[in-house]
């Protein structure tokens, strides 16, 4: 799955922003579902894929914590 261009030059740049990161995550979450598809198919090679994709559910995980916690000190800042 390809990273949108702009992502990837936030990413980059250190100038990716919760919105994006959260594509990120919505992106990762699919892969589970992409590995079951791979492995129901008959090409070796696909099959072979499927066995080499990692779920990446830690890094979707830490991703969205960090932007629940980004989220909560500027509602909190917001409210002072």
């Amino acid at each position: 799955m390809p990273i949108p261009r702009e992502l990837q030059q936030g990413l980059q740049t250190n100038r990716a922003n919760p919105r994006d990161l959260l594509g990120l995550c919505s992106t990762l979450r699919k892969i589970p579902g992409l590995r079951e598809i791979l492995k129901t198919l008959t090409a070796e090679m696909l099959i072979n894929l499927s066995g080499q994709c990692d779920s990446m559910d830690e890094i979707a995980d830490l991703l969205e914590a960090a932007i629940d916690r980004i989220a909560l000190l500027i509602f909190e800042m917001e409210v002072l």
